[in-house]
């Protein structure tokens, strides 16, 4: 703990986000508590899931136990595709569906392929896309979250509020709107991962 106070990682909410937003609207205990509650509950659950996408290996379950090997070069004279009549040319296995790419970062095949991660150095697909999408989402969520309560924040200062009760007494805040503003930015990041999920995208 003594770290994450001493390299100011408190504003990602596993300990506190006034330092991004200041006291001046954190000042009330119940409000802050709230805030508080609800910043590290984003983080956890983004912690939790960034490290599900990272760690599940969404390859083929054929080629889960098997050793990865160097990239071996695909004779482009002979086949058009890596994948071609349901087998991998590269891998030797018989794919379980058409969704199934070839990934060539990763060098493996991998189910219902969707993308290859460059933050996470990892593909996502069938088996993680559900944790990539939850940490996506959070991240998102957490930072509206922040932009809301920061703009919000400087609007009462330049209105010379001070306390949290009486902030929230005079300019009636209500904090459903900050809960539809994630939903929404949420809903944007779903939507268009859905889209992205519906292509068929062909790596080599």
């Amino acid at each position: 703990m003594g770290f994450l106070k001493s390299n100011r990682v408190r504003y990602l909410g596993a300990y506190d986000p006034n330092p991004l937003t200041g006291a001046n609207y954190f000042s009330g205990g119940a409000s802050r508590d709230r805030h508080r509650r609800g910043f590290s509950s984003l983080f956890r659950i983004h912690l939790a899931t960034h490290l599900a996408a990272a760690l599940i290996d969404p390859a083929e379950e054929a080629l889960r136990h098997r050793e990865i090997s160097p990239l071996p070069q695909l004779d482009r004279a002979k086949h058009a595709h890596v994948i071609e009549g349901g087998i991998c040319l590269l891998c030797h296995i018989t794919v379980t569906s058409s969704r199934t790419k070839h990934c060539s970062a990763c060098n493996k095949c991998v189910a219902n392929f969707d993308h290859h991660c460059k933050w996470l150095n990892h593909c996502i697909g069938g088996r993680n896309y559900g944790p990539f999408l939850m940490c996506v989402s959070s991240a998102v969520a957490a930072a509206a979250l922040v932009a809301a309560l920061a703009i919000a924040n400087l609007v009462y200062y330049h209105l010379g509020y001070n306390g949290a009760e009486e902030v929230a007494k005079q300019a009636h805040f209500d904090n459903r709107v900050l809960i539809l503003g994630s939903v929404a930015q949420s809903d944007v990041i779903l939507g268009y991962f859905t889209i992205l999920n519906t292509g068929e995208v062909q790596i080599l």
